[in-house]
């Protein structure tokens, strides 16, 4: 089974596409597929130390940081474009945002290359939110 993956084909559709790739892995997986709102927000995150927020759209980052302002939250924000240069870190007492906060993915092109960055960037900062981790040379 091949699965292609755009910025424009990432829908509700590819939260199913993405479900039947995984169970071909054969992974002992559970999943469910449900649209994230003010109702039930609370039901999906609130047993976790450390959320790592990967919506598009505003309205679900605004939502999530909202509704769990106590939890440790990573996200990121201008995901769009090749550039590099810009990505900034920012941290506001538990809430970390990691992008260029200006290439939104409705204006500019998504490549593999800056979202991997930023997520790497983004696993990072949960190693520094968990600790124990020492630089050492070897």
């Amino acid at each position: 089974m091949n699965f292609k993956f755009n910025g424009k084909s990432m829908s509700l559709d590819s939260a199913h596409t993405i479900k039947e790739f995984i169970h071909s892995l054969n992974l002992n997986t559970d999943f469910f597929i449900e649209k994230i709102d003010k109702n039930n927000i609370l039901d999906f995150f609130s047993d976790c130390d450390i959320i790592i927020e990967a919506f598009d759209k505003k309205e679900f980052k605004t939502l999530l940081i909202e509704s769990y302002s106590t939890k440790y939250i990573i996200s990121a924000n201008g995901i769009g474009g090749r550039d590099l240069k810009n990505i900034k870190n920012l941290t506001f007492d538990k809430l970390t945002v990691i992008g260029d906060f200006y290439s939104d993915i409705k204006t500019y092109q998504t490549y593999s290359t800056k979202v991997m960055f930023i997520a790497c960037l983004m696993a990072n900062k949960v190693l520094n939110i968990i600790g124990g981790f020492f630089d050492e040379k070897i």
